[in-house]
């Protein structure tokens, strides 16, 4: 049964009202974003809310356009909500935004560190760098003469 409640709100999301524009876009202004609604929460109890504390609260909200929410699977956005809030635990901090990254690891890079004990390295490095140039599939096999 939970299986289709996931389902079935996953549907929901894909269905929101959106206005197909990216904040990335070039043609993005502020107007685009106020027009609509705004951006909202990603991941977590607070999901699709707008990008506020709610009433009851606890927790940093992680925001996005709704545009690029809706682009997330609910697993991947609650993954990055639950990164924000890791590396930006205190809900009441003042000051400048702390920017959380979300970096995506190749192949290359999980294979060749799994081959090396000492990371980062000049000769890790130096892997990394001709395994990319090969391609994940063909570095590390040896060559028939």
């Amino acid at each position: 049964m939970k299986k289709y409640e996931d389902y079935v709100q996953e549907c929901l999301s894909l269905l929101e009202k959106r206005d197909g524009k990216s904040a990335k876009d070039s043609g993005y202004s502020l107007r685009d974003w106020f027009k609509n609604g705004g951006w909202v929460q990603a991941g977590g109890k607070y999901d699709g809310k707008p990008c506020a504390k709610q009433p009851g609260q606890t927790t940093k909200p992680y925001c996005r356009d709704p545009d690029d929410r809706a682009a997330l699977s609910k697993k991947e956005r609650n993954k990055r909500a639950a990164k924000k809030r890791r590396e930006d635990p205190n809900p009441d901090r003042k000051g400048k935004a702390k920017i959380v990254t979300q970096e995506e690891k190749d192949a290359c890079y999980h294979k060749v560190k799994s081959r090396y004990d000492v990371w980062p390295s000049a000769y890790a490095s130096g892997a990394l760098s001709k395994c990319r140039k090969v391609g994940a599939k063909n570095w590390g096999n040896k060559k028939k003469k």
